[in-house]
């Protein structure tokens, strides 16, 4: 038997109904956190998709690190808004020192 996830999820992490994530999206309510560490910009976002990546995960969290010319060089996917933090957190204290 296949599991069906559902395909849209809030910032709680929890699945939610397509109007309420698109209006995440469309009004800029689904960025968790973003920050300046040594030239570098930390963002963390929900996508609010699930893409299935094995073992129940649903990555619906991302956080990324973009360079000086906003080229993207680091890229963590999660599920949970406190994995999402964590990995905010972890990301902006390593390229603090870089």
């Amino acid at each position: 038997m296949i599991d069906i996830l559902p395909l849209y999820y809030g910032m709680d992490g929890l699945a939610t109904d397509a109007e309420t994530w698109k209006d995440l999206i469309e009004n800029n309510k689904n960025i968790l956190h973003v920050d300046t560490a040594n030239g570098y910009q930390v963002s963390t976002i929900l996508v609010g998709l699930a893409s299935p990546m094995g073992e129940g995960k649903i990555n619906i969290f991302e956080t990324i690190v973009f360079d000086q010319r906003g080229k993207d060089v680091e890229v963590k996917r999660c599920d949970t808004p406190a994995e999402a933090s964590y990995w905010h957190k972890s990301l902006v204290k390593e390229y603090e020192i870089k």
